[in-house]
């Protein structure tokens, strides 16, 4: 790509990509500190968290808490990735990202991921998933899930340091080895694809990091985007997802796909009902369509 760093709107893309490929786990490296790469935080703000959480959760008897990863900064150099990662909350989410005011709290005088040293940024992730016959699709959210209800979407979701510690036996998610944290932000994405649409982890490709999409209307909220192929035909992923029995079925309500070629000339029916950080993403699946001919 000629820029890595482009911004539209409010959208801000950081690209990981070369020849139309993304970067692969050899490739990153992860520091994790919970305590370095914390969020920053004062009194007042802790005050208005906890008071915009007990609104939410007296709304929602579904809403729960539960530990993220935090993305503090990133960094990219001759085709490899950096990224400092500590913890935060969904909690903290609700109360610094997807609040009205996250603007005022993000660091203008910064031009990195520490702009964002105020504000939750869990680290969510998101993929095209690539069939054999060329295709890729967007799924359409369950309306219940408020945030983005309703909404065309690539697969994803967040990477949970709870799965981290199973995965490898450990009971305390701040013991987590930086290594291990790795392995959980790219094995998420595989395991949002198995459990929301029925495709099994032994029948996907090894997933390709893309990027970083940052929503600047959340106070930068972080998406890290994905690229996995399936040796699985578009009708076979929309068989699989039909059984109905993957385990987050009810997340959503079908599926839309599309010819690898139509990324550049979706109308406005499409790009109208996207989320925000699938509208930011189209930019790697553009790349990927661009350099595959």
């Amino acid at each position: 790509m000629s820029e890595r760093k482009v911004l539209e709107d409010s959208i801000e893309t950081f690209s990981f990509m070369s020849n139309g490929h993304g970067v692969k786990i050899s490739e990153v490296e992860v520091t994790f500190d919970p305590e370095t790469f914390k969020m920053h935080e004062d009194a007042k703000t802790r005050e208005e968290i906890e008071g915009r959480w007990k609104a939410i959760c007296s709304k929602n008897s579904r809403i729960y808490n539960k530990s993220k990863f935090r993305l503090d900064n990133l960094h990219y150099k001759d085709s490899s990735v950096k990224l400092d990662v500590g913890l935060t909350d969904y909690k903290d989410l609700q109360g610094t990202n997807l609040t009205e005011s996250s603007a005022n709290l993000v660091d203008h005088s910064k031009e990195d991921g520490r702009r964002f040293k105020k504000l939750s940024q869990a680290i969510g992730v998101g993929g095209w998933v690539i069939t054999s016959d060329k295709k890729s699709f967007f799924i359409e959210n369950a309306t219940w899930k408020g945030e983005q209800g309703g909404k065309l979407d690539r697969p994803g979701g967040h990477p949970e340091p709870e799965d981290a510690c199973t995965d490898c036996g450990q009971s305390d998610e701040t013991k987590l080895s930086s290594d291990q944290v790795l392995k959980e932000l790219f094995l998420s994405e595989q395991k949002e694809i198995r459990d929301e649409i029925n495709i099994p982890l032994e029948i996907q490709g090894e997933p390709e990091l893309l990027g970083a999409v940052f929503n600047l209307d959340m106070g930068g909220r972080i998406g890290l985007e994905f690229r996995i192929d399936v040796d699985l035909t578009s009708d076979q992923v929309l068989q699989h997802y039909k059984k109905g029995d993957q385990k987050e079925a009810d997340e959503s309500t079908g599926l839309v796909f599309f010819d690898l070629d139509q990324v550049h000339s979706f109308d406005q029916s499409i790009l109208s009902r996207l989320t925000p950080h699938a509208t930011g993403s189209l930019r790697f699946l553009r790349d990927i369509v661009k350099n595959s001919k």
